[in-house]
């Protein structure tokens, strides 16, 4: 063979070689792999005891109640000095609501919806009424309406609930119990 036909056999085999990748020994590594990403993370829940629930749920049904009556004020009363004050007592019981709402949301429970009888007969003794019979009942209801019972499982929830936020949750429930109950009865004597 000549020399010619030797450098073109080894060329070819080069160029061969070459083409099919022989010079990835030669390449630089691939960059790593970029970390996994993680999980969904939930965010931790403070356990809520199951020693508190009676005592959320009774919070639960007041702000059902008193949202329920104060709609009814602005189509029933007369009185200004009334429907200011069920405007606020409705700004307050939401509120209220919301917090136990989101303190209970964690835990997928459902709280109930809708009133139990009594306060459901109460809602509908009072949307008969108009005027000043309407104020004076309604005044009347929200003065009197926590029960003894009520008021201590939401005072006991208040100083041995089991988070600190279901004690928050049940102190700003006495407070806005003994507001409502102070002022409905300066409003019934006014």
């Amino acid at each position: 063979m000549t020399k010619l036909a030797k450098f073109s056999v080894l060329g070819g085999v080069m160029l061969t070689l070459g083409l099919g990748g022989c010079d990835t020994l030669l390449a630089p590594d691939a960059p790593p792999a970029p970390p996994l990403p993680k999980g969904p993370v939930s965010p931790a829940v403070t356990p809520v005891s199951s020693e508190d629930f009676p005592a959320i749920q009774v919070m639960n049904e007041h702000a059902l109640f008193v949202q329920t009556l104060v709609a009814l004020v602005p189509t029933h009363s007369e009185r200004d000095l009334v429907k200011k004050f069920s405007s606020q007592l409705s700004d307050s019981y939401k509120k209220h609501q919301d917090a136990i709402m989101k303190l209970i949301q964690p835990l997928h429970i459902k709280l109930p919806s809708s009133l139990s009888v009594k306060d459901q007969q109460s809602v509908d003794h009072l949307s008969h009424l108009y005027g000043r019979s309407f104020d004076r009942a309604f005044l009347q209801i929200l003065s009197h309406y926590f029960s003894v019972n009520d008021h201590k499982k939401i005072e006991i929830l208040q100083k041995k609930g089991s988070t600190a936020d279901v004690k928050t949750l049940a102190g700003s429930a006495l407070q806005i119990e003994q507001d409502m109950q102070r002022k409905a009865r300066d409003l019934v004597r006014y």
